[in-house]
């Protein structure tokens, strides 16, 4: 069996830009559709461009790290990329919550 030494990294690099493009186009489309322009609608289109953009950061950061971990044969966890995304799927949640409480209010 042969071992495929350099490919995965870049497979999951591709990945994440298409979990955060389809994020940035599900965003754009809430923005541009969602009924009454108010400003939950706002935030929550804002905040999963935000998501978006720091998706695209952290993916962008793990290859590096992982492509030269990979080069010496030496990868560590990313714990600070984990995080990150950790709080962005959070926020996230938190403002979708927000906006479902404010709908609920109303």
């Amino acid at each position: 069996m042969r071992l495929d030494e350099g490919l995965q990294p870049e497979r999951t690099e591709l990945a994440w830009v298409r979990t955060a493009s389809s994020t940035a186009a599900i965003a754009v489309i809430y923005l541009r559709f969602a009924p009454g322009h108010s400003i939950a609608t706002a935030v929550a289109g804002g905040s999963a461009l935000v998501v978006a953009v720091g998706v695209l950061a952290s993916s962008a950061r793990r290859l590096g790290r992982v492509s030269a971990g990979v080069a010496v044969g030496r990868l560590a966890p990313d714990v600070l990329s984990n995080a990150v995304l950790v709080v962005l799927v959070l926020v996230l949640t938190g403002v979708a919550g927000f906006g479902v409480a404010v709908d609920l209010l109303r």
